[in-house]
């Protein structure tokens, strides 16, 4: 990638970094890239050294992390409803549950399925910047339990009851949600910054 993007290296070296956005984390490296000493050039035949100096990341920063992010946004914007539903969810990994949600995350199948089908109706948002239709929600087929006691069972994650599916109606605040999309990339930056200064 240096030479493609023009750096070359240099006696004293170049310094670069590399901010690596990947689907389940953000890795950093930094180095020098440089000109071989005189020994590395005639015992080890080396045109150009890449020095690396530091590696970093940010485990919470990643693609299919911030669907999570935008998930549980969206659940904890819409828990009235997904609570009168029946509806659970997973509970986002490095999210905190907030005051009322007890009754709405589980382990359960179910709510690792409606997780899923939420994730996937929010990635066009993450991957284009919008959906197609601006409605303000979206309707999805999600998993519910049809009494008090089988809620409670699922919360539980007893998996003895019984499911029916129900379509839900969630709303979506489009500007808030990329909002909290570019809060989180502009911290995994101001890191990498950070670290490229210590590096």
């Amino acid at each position: 990638m240096l030479p493609a993007l023009g750096i070359q290296p240099t006696d004293e070296g170049t310094a670069f970094g590399v901010f690596d956005f990947g689907g389940g984390t953000t890795d950093f490296a930094f180095g020098l890239y440089r000109t071989p000493t005189d020994e590395e050039a005639d015992s080890k035949g080396w045109e150009q050294v890449v020095d690396i100096l530091d590696v970093a990341g940010d485990e919470s920063l990643g693609g299919e992390k911030l669907l999570d992010l935008l998930a549980f946004e969206v659940i904890r914007e819409n828990k009235r409803v997904c609570l009168e539903e029946g509806i659970v969810l997973l509970c986002p990994a490095g999210q905190t549950p907030f005051d009322g949600s007890e009754m709405l995350f589980s382990e359960t199948w179910e709510a690792r399925a409606n997780t899923e089908v939420l994730r996937e109706a929010l990635r066009p948002l993450w991957e284009k910047g919008s959906f197609e239709e601006e409605t303000g929600q979206i309707s999805l087929s999600l998993s519910k339990c049809s009494s008090k006691t089988e809620k409670a069972q699922a919360a539980s994650g007893d998996s003895n009851k019984a499911i029916e599916k129900v379509q839900v109606a969630l709303s979506i605040d489009e500007e808030a949600l990329c909002q909290c999309l570019y809060a989180k990339i502009r911290d995994g930056v101001k890191a990498f910054f950070n670290a490229f200064r210590q590096a």
